[in-house]
Parts: C-alpha cells; structure tokens; sequence
C-alpha cells in the first residue's frame, strides 16, 4: 500500500504440481517493486524459495528474503544462532517479512508427514537410489523408523493412501536383506490391516486387483515373500497373546498376496515349463505348517477359525495353478491330520477347512472313472476319509456338517453347467467318482452293527478300510437320528440314479453289494405312510388354510420322493443283474423283498413285478435257493392276489403264474404254506382271492405247459381246502379256546401229510399265543417244531444225534406224537428245501427265551442240549462254550428258585360243560387267578350260561357250566416242579354232608375225584378234555387224616426253607386255638379212651397228631433263630399258643400220663 512503511497483504492461489518429482523441486517467489509511473515498471527486489517437501505442513512457514538469487540457492542453509548463512557473500532481510502457509490437496503427496515421509523413504529404496539416506542413518534403521511411523499415522490418510502404502510395504521383502527387517515390515502390513479392517472393502480390493509385483525387478518376489512369512510365523509362534492373535486374524491378507504374486510370476513366465522351484513348494508346505501349528495352538480362540478358513482358500487357489499339487495335498493332509481330534472345536475347523478345499473348480479331474484297483483323486479320498471319522462322532452337529459337505458337493455337479450335456455322460462320469463313499454310509445308515440280521452279511468296520487314517482312535457307531440318515440316503439316491451299466461293470461285486444294502435302506426310510394326513386329520378344521396347504405339499412331496426313491431302487436293481456275483445277485432278491413290504403306487408294482419275473427268468437258481426270501415274496405276492384294485390283484396273479412256470414244485410248496398262514390270519373272507384262483386256473388252461398237466388244478383245489377250513376258524370258533383248538387240529390233520404245513400252523398258533402273552402253549408249540424240523434235517440226511430225546423230555406230547410221513406224499417233494441248522438254532432261542420267561427252568437245558452233538462234532468250541454257559445259567435259576421257595406255578381249574356238549376239560391259566376271577371270566365267554363255582355236578341245570378248582396229582414228585409240571391227573375234593347225620366232624364225608386228560400240561393249548375220572369216598376219620398229612406237609415244606414270612404264615395257622378248632375237633372226635380198643385208621391218626405236634415244635425253634429282636413279643405269643394248644390236647388211651407229657416224650424236649 501506498506511503505504508510496513505494509501487510495476503494472496491465495493454487499451484498444480507435477506427480513426479524430485528433492529440488521447490516454489520460487521473486518480490517487484511496482512503479506508480505510467510507465509501470517492475524491479526485483527480493527472492524467497519453498521446497517441495515442506509442502505437506499446514502451518505457517516465515521465509527468508534473499535480495538476490545466488548459484545453487537451495543448498543455501541458515547456520543458527545468529551466525549468518552458509553462503557468506549472500545478502537477505533478517526480518520475517514474508510468511506462507500452505495446504496440500493431493492423492499423490499425503498431509500426514510421517505418512508421507515413510512413503518417500520406501519408494527411493525401491528405486534402489542409493543404500544411504545421510552419513549417519543406515537403510534398516530408516526401515524401522518409517515402519513405526505407519502405525502412528492419520486413519483417514491411511485410508486414502492405503495401496501406495501396502505395495511400497510389501515391495521391501525383495529390498531389504535384514530377516528381521523383513519380518517387522510384515508385521507392519498385518497392523495396518488390522487399522483399516473397518474398511475391508479397501483391502481386499487391494489384495485384488492393486497389488502387482510388475515394478519388482527382482523375479523371486513370491519366494521371499513366503520365506518371510514363514520366519514370521516362526518367530511369532511362542510370542505374546496380542501379536499371535493379531496375525491369526490378518494371514489371510498375506496369503492371499503370495497366491496373486505367484500368479503374476506365472504370467510372467508363462512359456516357462516349471514356472515355480522346487524350494517354493517346499516353501509352501512349511508354510501351510506354521499356519496348522498356530491354529492348534490357539483352537479356542476366533482368530483362530479365521485362520484355518484363511489357509483352506489358500491351498484351494494354490491348486488351481500350483504345478506341484502333491505339496499343497500334503499340507491339506498334514493340517487335517493335526486337526484330528473327538473335540468339537477342531472337528468343525477341520471339516470347514476340507470344505473350502473340496468347494473349488480343480476338484474333479477331467479323466475316466477309476476302476476297481484305482484310487480315487486325492480330495476325494480326503473327503472319504473324513467323512467315515465324523460319523463316527457322537456330536449330531458335526456329523450334520460332514454330510452336508458331501450333499453340497453333489448339488454343486447337479448344477454345474460345465457336466449338463444331453445324455448326461459326463455328469455321470463325475458322479461315479463318488461311489468309494457307500463304503462310508453302508455302515451307518444300516441297521445297529451290534444287532444281527440273519438277512445280512456279517460286515465290521475293517472290512471297509480303504483310506482310514484314525487307527489310534476306537471305533464309535452312535446312531444317527431320522434327519440325518434321509440327507446321507438322499445322497446315495443321486449317485445311483446316475449310474450306467459301465460303472456297474467296473465297481467290485462288494461296492455294488453295500449299494443294495443301502437302497434297500433307502426304500424303508422313504416309504410312504399317510401319518402325515392322519396328523391332518386331527387337527382343528378352523385352522388358518394355508397350515393344511402346507400338510398338502408335505403329503406330495413325501409321496414323490417314495416313488422317485423305489424307481431308482428299481433302476439299480436292473443295472446289477449284469453282475455274475452270488452275493450280488442276492442282494437283488433282497432289495426286492423291501420294495415289496412297503406300500407302494400302481405302477411301481407294476415295474417290481416285471423285474421280479425277469429275475426269475434269467436268475431262478438264485431266486428259488434264497429259501426265507422267496417265501417272503410268495407271501407278499398272494397278498395282492387279495388286492381291492383289480389291476394290481391280476399283476400279482400273473407273477404268481410265472413263477409257477419257471419253478412248479418251489412256488407251489410255498403258495400253500403262505396261503395257510394268510388265511388263518386273515380277518376277512378272502373273497377276492377266489377270483384270483379262478385266473390262475385260466392261465394254466391257456398255457400249452399245463393243458395237459393236472398239477396246478390240483394245486388251485388244494388252496380252495384250506379257504374252507379257516373260514371255519372265522366263523364257528366262539371264544379263543376252540379258536386255539381248531389250528391245533388243523396241524394235526398234516401230521402224516406234510410236515412243512403242520409247522406252519403250529407257528400260526404259537403266534396268537405270543400276542396273549401266553408263555408256555408258546414254548410247547415251538417244542414241537423243533421236532418236526430234526425229522426234516433227518430227511436231507442232516442227521443230529440224540436230538429228538433231548426234546422229548420237553413234554411227553412230543413223545406221543407220530411224526412219520408219508413216502409218496406229492407236498413233500421240496419241503425241507429251506430247513437248516442255522434256522434250527433259531427256534432253540426263541423256545429256550420263552422257558425262561414263564419260570420252567428245568425244561430250558433239554432244549438247548439239541445241537449240542453237531457242535461236538464240528469242534466248534466256541458255541459251546457259550451254550453250557447258557445250560449252566438255567440250572442256577432253578436251583435258586427251589431253594427260595417262591416259584409260582400255574392254576388249574376243572370247567364241565353240561347240555348239548357235555364235555369236561381242565384249564391252565394265571398263576395267581382266583376262583371268582375264572368264573368271571367264562360268564364273559358264555353270557347265556350258569356258571356254578365248586359245588357237585349232580346238581346242577343241563345249561350250566361247573368251575372248580384242581391241583396236579404226582404221587411220585419228588419236588414243586415235578408236581405242577409235566402232569396230566388233577385232584379236588368235595363234602358229603347227608341229611340225617348232623354237622360234626364225625359225620362228615368227601368225595376225592382224580381226573386224567389226554395231553399233559403244558400243552400247546389251554385247556385239555378230559378222558378218565376216578372217585373215592373218604371216611370222616379218613378225612381227619387227610386234613391233619396236609398241615404236616407245609410245616415241612417251611421248616426246610429259610423263609422267614412264609414260615411264620403256616405257624400261625398251626398254633392259634382259634384257627386251629379243626385239628381239637378232630382229636376230640376220634382218637378213644385207653380203655377202648383202637382202630386201625385210629392209630394212623394219632402217629399224624405226633409228628403235627413235633414240627411244631421244631418250626417255633427256627423262628426263634431267624427273627430279629423286634419280633420278640410276637414269638412269644406264638409260644404261648402253642402251650394252650397241647394243653387242650387229650389222648384219651393213656389216663395215667397228660397229653402234654406224651408229647414230650416223643419230641424229646419240652419248651417249658
């Protein structure tokens, strides 16, 4: 301004600056002193310069003003403390006359001066200008420095200048020698990622697309970048919680930069044939280690998912390009191994590790499928091997994640656009890669391996040994639930619909076995049953619509996998009749079995039978020798002979008819045997049956193979008799006895015809017997087929020594009964076909179960000694031992159970039916049933009947029903069990009170009946006619005996056994006056004075009063030994009623001596 001596202006504006530069780079200002005249002239009066570098401060700078431009000005420096300038002859203001403040704005030169310097530093480096900064800072030690600085610098700046930062960071790997230089610059990156991990997106776009290693002259970047993050993960390995946290967290920034530099490096020499050394891959696996052992390390914390996730994206990208894949498969491996563990923690990092692995596109090899001696690609026997560990875990969730990895993987080929050809060839190729996993699943998804199935082959978890790993490790079999095993089945179901016939030929006969057995899995898991509509059904009918919409696409959905499900069972199935294998081909009999016992649409029966009538052409040997499955299918088949739809009734005749032609004596045996078990359990008419006898009669007609064959007509005639006689069972049978009785006659009536149809309806009956809980009719009906199947092993010459005396003595029923059979019989041709010692064993077990169910121990060894000879002979030691343990258990039971006293045994009672049928029988029921609960129970069965309980049947109605309770009479028993079992003579007793004489004792009678039945007890009904009848009359005297030998017999019974309640019960009943009048009465009545002559009987009576009297005697002594001091007071009441009881007993033949003094002579001591 003008005239001011010390003017003050300012002036804003804007320089653009170039975005290379040097250090000489500076803003000059030339000062003028502006001339008022018109002239308007300029004259320099002064000079200031600014350098680039100090652009980056904001705050206000005061200049020097020079008043001319020396040479070389910008090396022009101020000496401090007054002393001048470096250049002496250079004059300038000493005043601050000029002040500049300045602002970048740029995106090239940060505001931050650390940041920028730092920035600075790096690139002159990388730029390799010189190996020092200043004489006195080395390069690390600039290094070092500038890295600090990063960490300390503005976010916001960070943010911004974050790519120019990380790839000037990064580059110092190939810069710098220092390790630890190196390291720290590494560490570096991690914290800034770490700074910036609010914005990922910048990072990862970085790590992207950014990074480029194209200014790196140095061609091993990729390989100093690895070795330094190895030594960094080294030397952080045992470090502090925060710095190992914080590289668990960030590795996958630096791994995911070697991969980028390795990608580069392989751009850049792609017409190399081995772009990479063989130190990388070595480089890489050391790598992948330091990562595992850190994972491992800190396997609780986050970080360390984030790591492990980090590494299985690593070694994935690392195989899309990695000529030596066998490294990175080797660390895959060694990181899976050092994650094997039961802990749940590991087992999900290891299986989301293996499924990032798995996800990528280098999974499947363009290749062929192996065949049968050819491993499976690597990732894939890693999946199998991983697969078979964690279902073996009893974590549900972890065996959730191992079976969705395999389903996702399936999902991701289904989809894959790469394998949709049009004939779905190469889907299919890809597909079959897959099957090594039924070696897996077969033993999972199947039944428990601890239960066996006769159906079954013995299979154990080392029999699919192929690429197990978790040797150390004991073998686990936890059940998985219901979800679980539809998702692994749903899995196998992809697998097999894709299959070809070239696969079937080169898959081994085992794998093609495990196949089967896990569809036939499949089809009992996805069958369909309408719980789903009964569950409907139950519900509100006001509940919202879309609720049952949603029942409606459930009931659709599980009706539609049903169907795929059994078609592509159906499919497999076709696919291994191309298999020669015995076990294979059994397999398929078996798969149809279980497509048969589920419900299944029209027209899946519709295929089954055709595919079970071609198998039955091509393949009858093995259909017709499966003895137990071809019944199953027979039975099945004659089920839908009976079907309501007529198509499915006549596609069943028509199977049935060719099996007919294929093997006539075969189905023809077995249509009859199942015909009888479906009738006897039929609860219809069958009515729809006769119309299928009547096709298969036309059928045969039309036939030329049976126009003048009788065979099948006979065979129709045959069938049509057995309709007959178990429609009479229907109807005519009015109560579960006769029910009984009348499919014990029918087996009866094929007692000298058919061994194999008397068996069935003895299985018939012991089946209604099993369903009323009736033990032993159960175990007798399987005694006796026991017996008839050693005389069908006899038959094949399968000759079993002493067998049929071991069963023998189960009853005298199996003795008595005629099993011989007839030579000619037409029935008989292949009766014992399918009768087998194993299938003998069965029936021991289930007959020797039912034994010991019901208490008759005794009986149990006979039964299990029947195989005790073949074993013998066979040497087979082992089951032996295990059967004479069993025969050594069932004698400890009975040897307990007599000593215990406590066996209950059967009540029997006597029921004579008088009127029309006039019939008596005697009845096995409950052990504890009383008399009014037996007559209870026939009122229920005979509503129009008088049921008179134990009175004499002389005086009773024609319409009326007599029950009177019996006990067994074994005058020969040597113990309770021979006494109640094995019995055919019941006793009971009646009063006989005549008119004239009065109620005293001695005027009383009995009446003693010993009634005998045809079969002895048990038997394999409930009840027994009765075939001979004893009376006896029994004189009062007589009956005073009898009364007193059986108050004899309890107190011995008691006095031999430790029991204590029981002991008391009878001894009370002995002593007490007031319940012991009868034996007073009967002394009273009959023993005479000493003067009068004694009788026979009399003399009987009074040796049973002695030993009466003596037992007591000796029951109060035990009682005293066995009770406890609380029990005191009640034995001495029992003491003293004994006194009053020998006190008011008078043997009247000795006036000279008491009855107490008798007594005591004969007892020998005296409780006084």
């Amino acid at each position: 301004t003008r005239h001011n001596v010390n003017p003050d202006f300012n002036e804003e504006f804007k320089v653009s600056l170039p975005t290379q530069h040097s250090e000489k780079l500076h803003l000059l200002f030339t000062f003028f002193h502006i001339s008022c005249k018109k002239e308007c002239l300029r004259t320099p009066v002064g000079h200031a310069w600014l350098p680039i570098a100090r652009l980056s401060h904001s705050s206000p700078v005061a200049l020097s003003v020079f008043g001319s431009l020396p040479a070389g000005y910008l090396s022009c420096q101020s000496l401090g403390l007054g002393k001048g300038l470096s250049m002496p002859d250079t004059r300038f203001v000493a005043k601050d006359v000029f002040v500049v403040s300045t602002r970048l704005v740029s995106s090239v030169m940060s505001r931050d001066a650390s940041l920028d310097a730092a920035v600075q530093c790096f690139a002159r480096i990388n730029r390799d200008d010189g190996r020092e900064v200043s004489r006195a800072v080395t390069l690390e030690n600039c290094v070092r420095k500038h890295l600090k600085q990063l960490l300390v610098s503005d976010v916001t700046e960070l943010v911004r200048f974050s790519p120019i930062v990380l790839q000037h960071t990064l580059e110092l790997v190939v810069r710098v020698r220092d390790p630890d230089v190196i390291g720290d610059a590494l560490l570096t990156v991690l914290r800034l990622v770490h700074a910036l991990q609010h914005r990922s997106d910048v990072i990862v776009a970085f790590a992207e697309t950014t990074f480029t290693t194209r200014h790196v002259t140095d061609s091993s970047f990729h390989e100093q970048l690895a070795l330094g993050l190895d030594r960094l993960l080294a030397s952080v390995d045992q470090s502090a919680d925060e710095e190992s946290r914080l590289v668990l967290r960030h590795i996958w920034f630096l791994l995911r930069i070697h991969v980028k530099a390795c990608l580069q490096h392989i751009h850049a020499h792609d017409d190399s044939p081995a772009p990479f050394s063989r130190s990388h891959s070595q480089l890489v696996r050391q790598l992948m280690a330091r990562v595992t052992s850190l994972v491992t390390q800190w396997s609780r914390a986050e970080e360390a998912s984030l790591a492990n996730r980090a590494l299985a994206h690593y070694a994935s990208r690392l195989l899309s390009f990695c000529a030596d894949q066998r490294a990175v498969f080797a660390g895959v491996d060694a990181h899976l191994r050092a994650l094997s563990s039961r802990d749940v923690v590991l087992s999900e990092m290891r299986l989301h590790f293996l499924a990032v692995v798995l996800a990528h596109e280098h999974l499947l090899p363009p290749a062929t499928p192996p065949s049968a001696l050819t491993p499976p690609p690597v990732p894939l026997a890693l999946l199998f091997r991983e697969l078979r560990h964690s279902l073996q875990q009893s974590v549900r969730h972890v065996r959730q994640l191992a079976i969705q990895m395999l389903r996702n993987l399936l999902a991701k080929h289904a989809l894959d656009n790469r394998l949709a050809d049009d004939d779905g060839h190469a889907l299919s190729q890809a597909v079959a890669l897959y099957l090594p996993a039924l070696d897996v699943i077969v033993d999972h998804v199947t039944a428990d391996p601890s239960a066996e199935d006769p159906r079954r082959h013995a299979q154990t978890p080392d029999s699919f040994g192929q690429h197990s790993r978790h040797n150390s490790l004991p073998a686990r079999f936890d059940a998985l639930n219901a979800d679980e095993v539809k998702d692994i089945l749903s899995c196998v179901l992809f697998l097999a619909s894709h299959l070809t016939p070239d696969h079937v030929q080169r898959m081994p006969p085992q794998r093609l076995e495990r196949l089967l057995v896990v569809m036939e899995t499949a089809v009992h898991t996805f069958a369909f049953r309408d719980d789903v509509t009964d569950d409907a059904q139950t519900r509100s009918k006001t509940l919202p619509s879309a609720l049952l919409a949603k029942d409606v696409d459930l009931f659709l959905c599980r009706q539609n996998l049903s169907v795929q499900t059994a078609l592509t069972a159906l499919r497999t199935a076709r696919l291994c009749l191309e298999s020669d294998d015995d076990d294979v081909l059994r397999r398929v009999v078996v798969l149809h079995v279980a497509l048969l016992a589920e419900p299944q649409s029209q027209t899946i029966l519709a295929h089954l039978f055709d595919n079970i009538a071609l198998f039955a052409h091509h393949f009858g040997r093995h259909l017709f020798a499966a003895n137990a499955l071809f019944s199953q299918i027979i039975a099945k088949v004659v089920e839908f002979c009976d079907c309501a739809l007529k198509p499915i009734r006549d596609a069943g005749v028509d199977l049935l008819f060719r099996l007919f032609v294929e093997n006539f004596k075969r189905t023809r045996f077995e249509t009859i045997v199942c015909v009888s078990r479906l009738a006897s359990n039929h609860s219809k008419d069958l009515s729809r049956f006769q119309s299928s006898l009547a096709r298969i009669q036309a059928l045969a007609e039309s036939d030329d193979s049976f126009v003048n064959d009788q065979r099948l007509t006979q065979t129709v005639q045959r069938i049509r008799d057995i309709l007959k006689a178990t429609h009479r069972i229907r109807t005519e049978c009015r109560n579960p006895y006769e029910n009984c009785e009348l499919r014990l006659f029918l087996a009866n009536s094929y007692a000298q015809t058919s061994w194999s149809l008397r068996r069935t309806w003895l299985e018939n009956l012991a089946e209604v017997h099993a369903l009323n809980a009736d033990w032993p009719e159960y175990a007798m009906c399987l005694a006796h087929v026991i017996a008839i199947v050693i005389e069908q092993l006899a038959a094949k010459g399968c000759e079993l020594p002493d067998a049929r005396n071991h069963v023998t003595r189960v009853s005298p029923n199996i003795a008595a009964d005629d099993t011989r059979i007839e030579s000619d019989d037409w029935l008989e041709t292949e009766d014992s076909s399918h009768v087998t010692p194993d299938a003998l064993q069965t029936l021991i077990d289930d007959c020797a179960q039912s034994l010991e169910k019901c208490q008759l121990f005794e009986l149990a060894p006979h039964v299990l000694k029947v195989m005790v000879a073949r074993l013998e002979h066979e040497f087979d030691h082992k089951r032996l031992s295990a059967l004479f343990a069993r025969i050594s258990r069932m004698h400890a039971r009975a040897l307990e159970a007599d000593l215990s006293g406590r066996r209950l045994f059967d009540t029997y009672f006597r029921v004579a039916h008088f009127g029309a049928q006039n019939q008596e029988y005697v009845y096995r029921e409950a052990k504890v049933m009383s008399l009014a609960e037996m007559t209870s129970k026939l009122q229920k069965l005979h509503p129009s009947a008088t049921i008179v309980s134990d009175c004499d049947s002389d005086c009773v109605t024609d319409s009326a029903i007599v029950v009177t309770h019996v006990i067994p009479f074994a005058a020969d028993a040597r113990n309770d069990f021979e006494r109640n079992v094995g019995v055919n003579r019941f006793v009971f007793e009646q009063r006989i009170r005549h008119e004239t004489a009065g109620n005293s004792v001695a005027s009383q009678h009995k009446r003693r009946v010993v009634l005998r039945t045809s079969n002895w007890f048990p038997f394999c009904v409930k009840r027994v006619p009765v075939v001979q009848r004893e009376e006896t009359i029994l004189s009062p005297i007589e009956v005073a005996i009898d009364e007193m030998e059986a108050r004899v017999q309890a107190l011995e019974r008691v006095t031999q056994a430790n029991d204590v309640k029981h002991l008391q019960l009878v001894l009370q009943g002995s002593v007490h006056v007031t319940v012991n009048c009868g034996p007073i009465a009967y002394a009273n009545a009959f023993l005479r004075g000493a003067d009068e002559p004694e009788t026979e009987a009399e003399t009987r009576l009074r040796t049973v009063f002695a030993r009466f009297v003596e037992l007591c005697e000796r029951a109060l002594r035990l009682n005293e030994r066995l009770i406890k001091a609380d029990q005191l007071e009640y034995h001495s009441s029992l003491k003293t009623a004994f006194e009053t009881f020998r006190q008011q007993l008078d043997l009247k033949n000795d006036a000279k001596r008491t009855s107490v003094q008798i007594f005591d002579v004969i007892s020998g001591s005296s409780l006084a």
